[in-house]
């Protein structure tokens, strides 16, 4: 099956020269669910492999898992380009710790409400050794139930801009992989050469980066 993904993303982060704490998902509830799908178009985005890919992802939002970084609210909205409504199927994300490590963290998986939402506390990604330039990794199911087939799988950038900002700080600053820039990503390139923006789109909300930034992404798959 095919699918199509579009992304919006609104976040904040200011003041970049400040250690981060553990996560806190607690601080961001009040300015992190939405009512419904903000985007409604419909951009056809292409496969990316499943790297880093463990089976058996818990079902849970808050993913954190006591990790250090800077506080991730990210809303997946998943519409079904047929009728381009929102539809509720299992989202499963993951990525790697500040410091540019995988493992039974940062991940997990969730179903979309009615409205389409599926909402996730997380922190803002580190960069990885081959893996890429800095990204989420997403898979959409065809249903609710995490044992049904995978219909999506892609990654989810940042501007490089905003990976040299957080990156100043710690514990990103401790992460001793190489980077990747995201024009020398093979990944990234291919998606840009069937026409679509893997980027994400990333605004500030208000002076108050310390508290986290928060995200919504549109995913519309054809069931």
């Amino acid at each position: 099956m095919h699918s199509t993904i579009l992304i919006l993303v609104l976040a904040t982060a200011s003041g970049l020269a400040k250690a981060l704490p553990a996560a806190d998902a607690s601080l961001l509830t009040d300015r992190s669910s939405y009512d419904g799908i903000v985007n409604n178009s419909c951009i056809l985005a292409p496969e990316s492999p499943k790297d880093n890919y463990v089976s058996g992802s818990p079902m849970k939002t808050d993913i954190t898992s006591g990790q250090s970084g800077l506080p991730f609210t990210l809303d997946v909205a998943v519409m079904d380009v047929n009728s381009c409504e929102p539809v509720a199927t299992m989202v499963e994300v993951w990525s790697s710790n500040a410091r540019g490590d995988h493992g039974n963290f940062l991940r997990g998986a969730t179903s979309s409400s009615q409205n389409g939402i599926a909402e996730f506390q997380t922190i803002f990604p580190g960069w990885s050794d081959g893996d890429g330039a800095n990204h989420v990794n997403i898979a959409v199911h065809s249903t609710s139930d995490i044992s049904s087939p995978t219909i999506h799988v892609g990654k989810l950038y940042f501007t490089d801009r905003w990976t040299d900002l957080i990156g100043k700080t710690s514990p990103y600053n401790e992460n001793s992989n190489s980077r990747i820039l995201n024009e020398d990503d093979p990944d990234f390139k291919d998606a840009l050469a069937e026409g679509y923006s893997p980027v994400i789109s990333i605004a500030p909300i208000e002076d108050d980066w310390v508290e986290g930034i928060v995200g919504i992404i549109t995913v519309g798959v054809r069931l």
